[in-house]
């Protein structure tokens, strides 16, 4: 089996605080991987991690080992523009330039592909379509992406990290801003980008982790405490603390 993510034994800590302790776990090609935990667990760091977007984080210290389609990404030598290409970030709320919405969508294309530039407008069509977005937003290209509404705008923020073809998406709490059908589309984008991705879903919302997820990782207080199918694991959980966590997120 080829795993596109590898974590082991990566402690990660601010300021010589302890944020992730231990962390170990694969992660296979092409699959829907959801975090849960309680706030404050740990889950955006690790991804954060995995995209080498703490580096420049004052304090911020790694250990262990972090490999990304089989390359220790914290290795001397590493070109983490590179690397950024094959790991592409979605927050939680989108980040929109103040710019159209075609510019928004070839702002990395820009970076990484400059001498692409006469194949932009077919390539930013490309991934509009794989956002599911096209359809609404062809006719005004040229308007200003803010305008969009928050669920358009969250899948530009897709089409836009889908544009520079990365092997790898991670998505930190990518609906909870959205009304329910923003996140019901989200949600079947996820299940329809993972043909081509591997993708790693950060959520609080146990439900959508049920739906959209190929396997489930349960975290507390920094540490990886249990890992598996998701439907095992929601339906047996095998650790007092996952039982416990699911128990309580229901009853909330």
């Amino acid at each position: 089996m080829t795993h596109a993510i590898e974590i082991v034994n990566a402690r990660v800590a601010y300021n010589g605080k302890p944020v992730l302790d231990a962390f170990s776990t694969r992660i296979r090609e092409h699959s829907v991987v959801a975090v849960i935990g309680p706030s404050g667990t740990g889950k955006s760091t690790l991804l954060r991690t995995l995209s080498r977007m703490n580096d420049r984080v004052p304090g911020f210290r790694v250990a262990g080992t972090v490999r990304i389609g089989g390359e220790d990404i914290y290795a001397k030598g590493v070109d983490v523009c590179r690397l950024r290409r094959k790991v592409g970030m979605i927050f939680q709320t989108p980040c929109m330039f103040p710019k159209s919405i075609f510019e928004n969508v070839i702002f990395g294309l820009k970076h990484q592909d400059p001498g692409r530039r006469k194949e932009f407008p077919d390539l930013a069509e490309k991934a509009l379509r794989r956002a599911s977005l096209w359809n609404e937003v062809k006719d005004r290209m040229h308007k200003p992406a803010p305008n969009l509404s928050l669920g358009q705008q969250q899948r530009l923020a897709i089409a836009r990290t889908l544009a520079v073809e990365p092997d790898i998406l991670l998505l930190d709490e990518p609906t909870s801003s959205l009304d329910p059908q923003s996140a019901l589309a989200i949600e079947a984008l996820i299940l329809a980008l993972k043909k081509d991705h591997t993708l790693l879903v950060v959520t609080h919302q146990l439900a959508q982790a049920r739906r959209v997820s190929d396997e489930t990782i349960f975290m507390e207080a920094g540490r990886l405490v249990e890992a598996g199918p998701t439907e095992t694991m929601f339906s047996h959980p095998v650790h007092p603390a996952t039982r416990a966590y699911l128990e309580g997120a229901r009853d909330a």
